[in-house]
């Protein structure tokens, strides 16, 4: 490794990159982590030893001001109060607070209240701690990581405090101890190894594009040539030429990209038959960790939720405008769906969406003959949908949901299983979201759990819905998705899972298409 200059070409070194072992790679990775394992650990122990310093909050100080808070897709200015001990609260609406707590140079959330006195007490909650304190003139990128890997423990220490689950100085220091057990390995992982794997993954996924296109070339010249000696003109050899490069690529998306053909391995050995199965028959089609690998550009924009055309401030997510998505539909859902397709989508908006799903994840192997025949008219209405679906821009929807209960683990242990990022999953249901966040909050089960989607695949269902305040929009069975990013604490502080289709995914993969347009 490090031979690039020896390399005579791009395309070489990509091949060598695609050449080396698991075990190569490993060898690699850890010299590279003993080079800079000596500086990591210099730099975690550098600045003031964070700690609850035991002086008590002085509940006095209550400041309004201009607040820098960090919305997760940037820093905004906010009209709010400062408390002592570089905590903060702001009123986004009506009985919607978020506590604040200093990091840095902004502030970040680390606790929601339903009122003002709520914010306060919580804020209350949360110890006056010995902050890293600033950054050294001219630190260098080591520094900046260990820095920021300080806040992110003091962070953590105040957003358990004022959930009230870190109420003495020793759980608080215990929250520290464990928070920096690992954090010598991370920033060494961080500057050393991680970069190199990088380097090595973009030049394979390059490697295998080039061998994917190279392979496509030859079958369509194969197609042409067999189709100029059945005696095709040369305008049929063309065609068939395209259609078998196309195939060979993989599948040509509504943007121009095309999602490639993975040989995916089911069940996935990462989750293993009795897993798959359970998660299947929830709805859940989950292609394992095998799969987060797939596409270089998730792993690139490193979860920048607004690079997918997210907009997100704080626990408000930015959904689309489900009347111009109703407007927008129409024609579709009046002149293009014949009245028993619409009857059996309003079926589904009632409370027969248990039987219908039942019947589709294989849950009820019998159902009756009523619900074999919605299931057949959603089924027919989606297949109208996908030839016909009038949807060029993304939307975003949200879906309030729940462990599945046949899931043997922890909820925390679903999430990583299920929606490791870069990985594939499969709607394997009807599946209803909404663009009203309140009630994807309402439908929150236990263990809850928020669905955050990208796509082009959405129905909205308002006009036809037996409960139309629902502002229901349905995915189809059958809808790729990736997941881009997961938050454990999100989206009114539940595990939230950031998806985008796949063909969103694929497109801008590819590198020549414009990034994804924000919420409409």
């Amino acid at each position: 490794f490090g031979m690039r200059e020896d390399m005579s070409s791009d395309e070489e070194r990509d091949a060598y990159y695609a050449s080396l072992t698991d075990d190569e790679v490993a060898a690699i990775t850890r010299s590279y982590n003993r080079k800079y394992a000596a500086e990591a650990t210099a730099a975690i122990a550098e600045g003031p030893v964070l700690a609850p310093t035991g002086v008590a909050r002085d509940t006095d100080i209550y400041k309004a001001g201009t607040i820098p808070m960090e919305t997760g897709s940037g820093v905004e200015q906010v009209e709010g109060r400062y408390l002592d001990g570089g905590t903060a609260i702001v009123r986004r609406g009506y009985s919607d607070f978020v506590v604040l707590q200093r990091k840095g140079d902004a502030y970040y959330p680390v606790a929601t209240a339903n009122g003002k006195q709520d914010a306060l007490a919580k804020a209350n909650r949360i110890p006056i701690l010995v902050e890293p304190g600033a950054l050294p003139e001219g630190a260098t990128d080591m520094q900046r990581q260990a820095h920021a890997i300080r806040g992110d423990v003091l962070l953590d220490v105040a957003r358990q405090s004022a959930a009230g689950k870190a109420p003495t100085a020793e759980i608080q220091q215990k929250i520290i101890n464990d928070g920096y057990s690992g954090a010598v390995e991370k920033l060494t992982e961080s500057v050393g190894a991680g970069p190199v794997r990088a380097d090595i993954y973009a030049g394979v996924k390059r490697h295998n594009k080039r061998l994917r296109e190279q392979a496509a070339i030859a079958a369509g010249e194969k197609a042409r040539a067999q189709a100029l000696a059945a005696g095709k003109s040369t305008a049929q050899a063309e065609q068939a030429y395209v259609r078998a490069h196309r195939r060979a690529l993989g599948t040509e998306t509504r943007g121009g990209g095309v999602i490639p053909h993975f040989d995916h391995k089911i069940p996935p050995e990462s989750l293993g038959e009795e897993k798959h199965k359970s998660l299947y028959r929830s709805g859940i089609r989950a292609f394992g960790k095998e799969t987060a690998d797939d596409y270089a550009v998730i792993h690139q924009r490193s979860g920048d939720l607004k690079a997918w055309g997210f907009s997100v401030s704080g626990d408000k997510v930015k959904t689309s405008d489900l009347s111009k998505l109703t407007a927008h539909n129409a024609t579709f859902v009046n002149k293009v769906l014949d009245k028993s397709e619409r009857n059996a989508l309003t079926t589904y908006t009632g409370g027969s969406y248990h039987a219908i799903n039942a019947a589709i994840t294989g849950r009820d192997p019998n159902p009756s003959g009523s619900t074999k025949t919605t299931v057949s008219g959603i089924e027919s209405a989606f297949d109208k949908f996908n030839e016909h679906n009038p949807n060029i821009e993304p939307m975003t929807v949200m879906r309030g949901t729940r462990v599945p209960s046949g899931w043997k683990g922890t909820a925390a242990e679903y999430i990583d299983a299920t929606f490791t990022v870069g990985s594939k999953m499969q709607i394997g249901k009807v599946t209803s979201t909404t663009t009203k966040q309140a009630t994807a909050k309402g439908f929150a089960g236990h263990p809850p759990y928020m669905m955050v989607i990208r796509t082009r695949s959405g129905l909205p269902v308002k006009s036809i819905s037996l409960h139309s305040g629902e502002d229901e929009v349905i995915v189809p069975t059958g809808t790729d998705l990736r997941c881009v990013r997961v938050d454990h604490h999100g989206v009114h502080g539940m595990p939230t899972v950031w998806l985008v289709a796949e063909d969103l995914v694929a497109e801008a993969d590819g590198g020549t298409h414009p990034p994804l347009k924000a919420v409409a």
